[in-house]
């Protein structure tokens, strides 16, 4: 029975079905045999769950299926289990249009977003997610810890942030994250000598000095390129910081978490290795994200012009949100010339003790932690997007 025909190039959709299923048990299953590790079979295309029969579908050429999506409904998303295309089919428009598809039956079951797992290590699947507007929501996650899980938006005015990949930053970048519906890592840019890209601020007995991640460059780099350089830098700030903060009050709550993420921190280019920081502290924080990243939209151009591309990219009428630094050179009015909001984000950095007379503001968000624990910090941020 084709209960929900729809024509995508020379093909046609129809709703996967229990019946489908058993009809073409062995064309099914050949969409999928040059896949290594595959092995659904029979009984995991037939699992009962909610609304899949409803979301699920397939695409026949010639009258046989050469490409399926095996979806349900999971607390209020729809989560894409199962996404394959026949190697005879790849590349040739049909799992965009598939994923078109989903989001105008996620759509009418009245969910706006969509999420799915992928392999850290499958860059091409990763690669065609984040040019259809998926995001990352979470690292480790599913077997091992060997995925990802991604989630796309659909429907709503979407607030973005748009800001270089910094090393462990303060307060204010994590309350643009946490402001944000989604927040593109602008990692494309060229790399500035001396900024917050590879170093930060904490607070010694003296008062404020910096950290840096040594790095290696060549003039123009942009921040996707730069190495971070060979030595034990890790065990060196880590030994900085036990010095610096092993008297504050939260010490011991939080060191222990962040040995183990810093004993993560193995990229190599400096923009993965701030992604992966601020990611897994927005996990243990509670801070909903949906991270994107600039290099992989490719869009072009300089300044404010550059961002309205990528507004263009990620949210179609949405709000930029920009910090008050953004006042100094960027100008509203050229995005909202273009259909979007614009606003500025309101942040007041909050004052704790730190164990010292006067207060320093603008240190890492690490220095709040040590002081105030993730339970503290996760209250400066209340009100956000808290999970």
């Amino acid at each position: 029975m084709v209960s929900d025909r729809v024509a995508i190039s020379s093909g046609f959709i129809r709703d996967f079905t229990p019946e489908i299923v058993r009809a073409y048990l062995d064309d099914i299953l050949k969409v999928a045999s040059d896949i290594p590790e595959e092995y659904w079979q029979l009984e995991h295309f037939l699992v009962p769950l909610n609304l899949k029969w409803e979301l699920s579908f397939c695409v026949f050429f010639d009258g046989a299926p050469e490409a399926y999506l095996i979806a349900s409904e999971r607390r209020g998303d729809i989560h894409i289990h199962h996404f394959m295309v026949s190697s005879e089919y790849r590349r040739k428009g049909v799992g965009a249009k598939m994923l078109s598809e989903i989001e105008r039956r996620a759509k009418r079951q009245g969910s706006n977003r969509l999420t799915l797992k992928v392999q850290e290590d499958n860059l091409l699947a990763q690669a065609f997610y984040l040019r259809h507007g998926f995001g990352i929501l979470k690292r480790g996650v599913g077997e091992e810890g060997k995925y990802l899980l991604l989630g796309k938006l659909l429907v709503g005015n979407r607030t973005v942030a748009i800001h270089q990949p910094n090393y462990l930053p303060w307060l204010g970048y994590f309350s643009k994250i946490a402001k944000a519906d989604m927040f593109v890592f602008l990692d494309d840019v060229q790399f500035t000598k001396g900024g917050y890209t590879n170093r930060v601020k904490i607070l010694d007995a003296q008062g404020p000095r910096w950290i840096t991640v040594p790095v290696s460059l060549h003039l123009g780099d942009l921040i996707c390129e730069v190495e971070v350089s060979q030595g034990d830098w890790v065990r060196s700030h880590m030994s900085i910081l036990q010095s610096c903060y092993k008297n504050a009050p939260r010490f011991n709550e939080v060191w222990n978490e962040l040995r183990e993420i810093y004993n993560g921190a193995t990229q190599r280019v400096i923009s993965e290795l701030n992604i992966y920081l601020v990611g897994r502290l927005c996990e243990r924080i509670g801070l909903k994200k949906d991270f994107r990243l600039s290099s992989s939209l490719g869009v072009e151009g300089k300044g404010d012009e550059r961002l309205v591309v990528l507004m263009e990219k990620v949210a179609p009428g949405g709000t930029y949100l920009s910090g008050r630094g953004g006042a100094k050179y960027q100008d509203p009015r050229k995005f909202v010339d273009a259909g979007f909001g614009f606003r500025y984000l309101d942040f007041e950095h909050p004052r704790y003790d730190q164990g010292r007379e006067g207060f320093q503001d603008g240190l890492s968000l690490l220095d709040a932690l040590f002081y105030t624990g993730f339970e503290g910090v996760a209250g400066f941020l209340k009100g956000s997007n808290l999970a």
